[in-house]
């Protein structure tokens, strides 16, 4: 895993640079900025027992989950260690759409346990659209009032260049942003659409080395970058196995760089809790126990997990 890539490690999300890291660094301070989360894999998972495997599989709390609704959707291993997470957004009843990696390991899941549910792909485009003047270059666009309306973490529907397609409210910038989604097919007209609108709002084309930056100003960790999944344990190997044959064959599922020597690569692990997502974590059902991760606190493993009165 010491060995880097050939390829520039970041070419998922485009050019390295499109005017320049400075430049793109300030479009989420000054302006705004169109960036291409794409290659973000996408299932979609539907059925009665839909959300059943998702309580069983993430620390999330599924009380309340609308339709429309999104939550940032975090598997652990039996120590409470992040496998994946991405994600989750309620689209029916039962009808939802994850993204990135985690629906691999749902998949995995569903395949091996007793639900009624089945599971598609699906290739979807994402364009994050943030940065002070997002909403104007939005407006421009479609409905501005329909998406002020929208709640965080809510993808609502709308209309752009004549397609309809998801605006997700969220925002990695310190300002309202949304996520574009919809089918890949339409992602040239959308993408096309957006920086047309935004030239009088100094929009930028965010490049692969700003990409890290943005996440990271946004204290967001980034999975190989900021740790290594759970999924390289003995009892994880049939997993690795399927996970790895769903990669290109040049492609591995993580890399270590840095001048940190561990030994073990569980030391590179991290809990929800040490990467700053223990508000996410179901309490109801798990309890937290002194000791473990940053903090004194983390998810239970699995083997001594209870449920709470």
């Amino acid at each position: 895993m010491r060995t880097a890539p050939e390829t520039y490690a970041w070419s998922r999300f485009g050019q390295p640079e499109y005017t320049d890291w400075l430049d793109e660094s300030l479009s989420w301070k000054e302006t705004c900025y169109i960036g291409d989360w794409s290659f973000l894999w996408q299932h979609r998972f539907t059925g009665p027992d839909t959300l059943r495997l998702f309580s069983d599989i993430t620390v999330n709390s599924y009380k309340k989950f609308e339709i429309g609704q999104s939550k940032h959707a975090i598997h652990t291993n039996k120590d409470g260690k992040v496998i994946h997470e991405g994600v989750l957004t309620r689209f029916g009843e039962e009808d939802f759409v994850v993204h990135g990696r985690g629906g691999f390991w749902a998949a995995f899941n569903l395949e091996r346990g007793d639900y009624d549910a089945k599971v598609t792909r699906e290739d979807w485009f994402i364009f994050q659209v943030s940065g002070p003047n997002a909403i104007k270059v939005l407006h421009e666009l479609t409905d501005s009032r329909e998406l002020m309306e929208a709640k965080y973490m809510y993808a609502v529907p709308v209309t752009v260049a004549g397609h309809e397609i998801f605006a997700l409210r969220q925002g990695m910038a310190g300002e309202v942003g949304f996520e574009l989604q919809g089918p890949k097919q339409i992602a040239e007209d959308i993408y096309t659409a957006v920086l047309e609108a935004g030239q009088d709002h100094g929009i930028r084309k965010l490049g692969g080395r700003v990409a890290m930056i943005n996440h990271l100003e946004a204290c967001f960790p980034t999975i190989a970058t900021d740790y290594i999944p759970a999924i390289f344990d003995e009892d994880m190997a049939d997993y690795l196995e399927y996970f790895r044959a769903a990669m290109p064959a040049f492609a591995q599922p993580a890399y270590i760089a840095g001048s940190y020597n561990g030994q073990e690569i569980s030391e590179y692990y991290r809990s929800p809790v040490e990467l700053g997502w223990g508000k996410v974590v179901n309490t109801d059902r798990f309890i937290l126990c002194a000791g473990l991760g940053v903090g004194g606190q983390q998810p239970v493993p699995a083997r001594c997990r209870h449920t709470l009165p």
